[in-house]
């Protein structure tokens, strides 16, 4: 039995059991399941309908936010990996909690 991760610009988990896939984060589209490079990940589904609502974006820009500028582009303005982690090694020497610590 096992828990595997994929992590890297596309992500998923699957759960293992008898050497079998029993269940997996991965949804009808990409854009399920665990926060990917630039993929939002499952996400509240009020969440496109506010930014049309409230912001007045379109269904177009909404798919774009949340397929091309979401995910780890979103949330640190880059969508590499590698970039992002030598980041926050710098950051680390200056911190008391690393980007590790909190994924763990």
């Amino acid at each position: 039995n096992a828990i595997s991760f994929h992590l890297g610009n596309g992500c998923s988990v699957t759960c293992v059991k008898d050497n079998q896939s029993i269940d997996t984060s991965m949804g009808y589209t990409p854009l399920a399941g665990v926060p990917m490079a630039t993929r939002s990940g499952d996400i509240d589904p009020a969440i496109p309908v506010e930014l049309a609502a409230r912001e007045g974006y379109t269904w177009q820009e909404v798919s774009d936010i949340l397929n091309s500028r979401s995910g780890l582009y979103g949330l640190t303005g880059s969508s590499d990996s590698l970039y992002v982690e030598k980041g926050f090694s710098e950051a680390r020497k200056r911190s008391k909690v690393s980007f590790s610590d909190i994924l763990l």
